[in-house]
C-alpha cells in the first residue's frame, strides 16, 4: 500500500497535492488493476475520479488530514574555512 501512495503522488499530480500516508495497515504485495479518467478529460470522456475509482474498484478513501511528518530544519550555515576541509590524496 505505501508504494501504491508513492505511485499515485506521482501518476496523479492534480488529485493528489500532498504526501498520501498508508493508514491501511495491510501488509504485503498486491496485484490490481484500478481503471480511472485524468480531470482534464473527464466531462468529455466520462468514468471514474481517481478518488470514485480508489472507493469503488478498491475500497480505499483518499482522506484530507494533518498529520505530523518529520522535518529537517537548517538553523545556521557558515563557510567552511581552510582548516574545515578535508584534504585529498593524489
Amino acid at each position: 500500500m505505501h508504494d501504491l501512495g508513492q505511485a499515485l503522488q506521482v501518476l496523479a499530480e492534480l488529485y493528489v497535492d500532498r504526501d498520501v500516508v498508508d493508514l491501511t495497515g495491510l501488509q504485503g504485495p498486491y496485484d490490481f488493476k484500478l481503471s480511472w479518467v485524468g480531470r482534464q478529460t473527464i466531462d468529455q470522456v466520462g468514468g471514474l475520479t481517481l478518488p470514485a475509482a480508489l472507493e469503488k474498484q478498491l475500497g480505499l478513501k483518499l482522506e484530507r488530514r494533518n498529520l505530523p511528518v518529520p522535518v529537517i530544519v537548517i538553523d545556521h550555515i557558515a563557510k567552511a574555512t581552510e582548516n574545515r576541509l578535508v584534504k585529498t590524496f593524489r
